[in-house]
């Protein structure tokens, strides 16, 4: 690296063939760019972007108030939501685009904790129960609810959604929830459980549930995620 005195011309900045100007806190620099590239084509940098373009669609298919919740996590931070969201997932996304493994797809983050021994267990007529260790030292966490968020499509739209079921809950103190698919899912869909305060605010972590059944589900394009 080389420091340049500015001229009577003013700042210099720009490129001339492998070498670049330009200005770091009042001092002008050149610096000559590497001799070597990766080849944009190449099989890895093909896959990557098919990585990105995968979790890019399970993005977009989050519904309110999903991506709010990555929103205020990424607060206070040099990161958006997005960014947040492709860090917690990019590792489990193939080059293809597709899902590598659904039980690691992260859904929602946050600052609360999981309980321990989460179980769930699925029972005729449709019925999911979930069950966890209601114990705790923090009386606090006693009245945060658990609340499942569904993958799939819905009767309404035509492409594949991520949206919360408002539609019962169970306070962390209970220790066990009944939860059944909604009329409104289609098709093939994925449940995925996490805790929120009362009143909305902060979130924990997203936990896999399982892979259950809607109504017959009508034509849809969707995403490959």
């Amino acid at each position: 690296m080389a420091v340049v005195k500015p001229s009577a011309l003013g700042t210099p900045s720009g490129r001339l063939g492998n070498i670049v100007v330009y200005e770091v806190k009042g001092q002008v620099r050149m610096r000559l760019l590497p001799a070597d590239y990766k080849d944009p084509k190449s099989p890895a940098q093909v896959a990557q972007r098919g990585r990105v373009k995968g979790v890019a669609a399970l993005y977009r298919s989050l519904q309110f108030p999903l991506r709010d919740f990555w929103k205020k996590l990424a607060e206070g931070t040099m990161l958006n939501g997005y960014n947040l969201f492709l860090k917690a997932n990019i590792a489990n996304v193939a080059g293809d685009g597709n899902v590598a493994d659904w039980k690691k797809v992260v859904l929602c983050d946050g600052t609360l904790r999981l309980p321990e021994g989460v179980k769930v267990e699925e029972r005729e007529g449709g019925e999911v129960v979930v069950e966890w260790d209601a114990r705790t030292k923090d009386w606090r966490e006693m009245k945060e609810v658990m609340q499942v968020a569904i993958y799939g499509l819905r009767k309404t739209c035509k492409t594949l959604q991520v949206w919360v079921d408002v539609v019962g809950g169970a306070e962390w103190r209970e220790g066990r929830m009944v939860w059944k698919m909604p009329a409104e899912a289609r098709g093939k869909c994925r449940a995925y459980g996490f805790f929120r305060e009362p009143y909305g605010g902060a979130v924990s972590r997203s936990f896999y549930i399982g892979e259950f059944e809607g109504k017959e589900a009508g034509e849809g394009n969707g995403t490959k995620a």
